[in-house]
């Protein structure tokens, strides 16, 4: 980016900035001034990252499947509620 701009000085130092050419007064002297600035500073940064795993660092799960008898009798569950003195639930 390329700016340009006026700046108005008398005998007490900078009075005022312009855009266009300015009006002077009498004791007073325009310089002309030109600021550049890389278009880099007006970026917004995103950081951001790229991550690749290699198929080598896959690990392969070694499962084992056994299927018994599934009967009713082998597979119960028996459950038992007790309560104390207060009838609070142990």
């Amino acid at each position: 980016m390329k700016e340009t701009f006026y700046l108005v000085i008398n005998k007490n130092g900078a009075d005022r900035i312009r855009k266009s050419r300015p009006a002077l007064n009498a004791g007073e002297i325009a310089a002309k001034l030109t600021l550049s600035i890389s278009d880099k500073f007006f970026e917004r940064f995103i950081p951001s990252a790229e991550l690749e795993i290699p198929d080598n660092f896959v690990i392969e799960p070694n499962l084992e499947c056994k299927v018994e008898d599934f009967t009713e009798e082998k597979h119960k569950i028996e459950l038992e509620v007790k309560k104390d003195e207060n009838n609070e639930v142990e």
